[in-house]
């Protein structure tokens, strides 16, 4: 399997690696684990921030939080893409559809912050689901939108998963889709003929 290096600032590509017979890749969309990656090269174009995506059946896509050089070869250890919601912001109490208020609370955060650095562009967002509640806040209360997420799928089952989007053949995007909550997996190898590898969805 191929190891492919984003840029976190523009999404374009970076660089590309084979990953060795040791990796651990955690798919969970409710739980923040660490994915580890041995590449059998000893230089990679990659920081920490930098995008990891992995093309299989069911595919990787996370973020770089730590390299390790072992001379010989390398360790990349990321977590996933929902780290990036770790972003404090105010929110209000509100009573509606939640996935919508989510959806806003994003884009204003990623796509339309007064911050220009903050926003990236190559976002988009598409709710898939509608659950009406409410939530209650003290005045002036500021959390992370993971915290929001994390209450959001606690009391109404809503929660996000994302996609990396092509455009001919390239690397144009992410859709991050607002939806049910559903299982997470985890796809375990060590000294395997990754070849044969087969992931299936469980």
């Amino acid at each position: 399997m191929d190891l492919i290096i984003l840029n976190h600032l523009n999404f374009t590509y970076k660089d590309h690696a084979y990953i060795g017979d040791e990796f651990e890749i955690i798919h969970d969309i409710v739980i923040t684990q660490k994915t580890h990656f041995k590449i059998n090269k000893s230089k990679l174009n990659v920081a920490v921030g930098d995008y990891v995506y992995v093309k299989e059946e069911n595919g990787y896509f996370g973020i770089v939080e730590n390299i390790e050089d072992e001379k010989t070869h390398l360790f990349v250890a990321s977590v996933d893409f929902k780290e990036l919601f770790k972003v404090e912001v105010l929110v209000e109490s509100f009573n509606g559809n939640v996935a919508t208020y989510i959806e806003e609370i994003i884009r204003k955060t990623f796509l339309q912050n007064s911050d220009i650095k903050q926003n990236l562009n190559y976002l988009s967002i598409s709710v898939e689901t509608s659950k009406l509640g409410s939530f209650v806040f003290d005045a002036d209360k500021v959390m992370t939108i993971y915290e929001l997420l994390e209450l959001a799928n606690r009391m109404y089952g809503v929660y996000i998963k994302h996609e990396v989007i092509f455009n001919d053949g390239s690397f144009s995007g992410i859709l991050i889709r607002i939806v049910n909550v559903t299982r997470g997996l985890k796809i375990k190898a060590d000294s395997l003929i990754l070849e044969d590898l087969i992931i299936n969805d469980s």
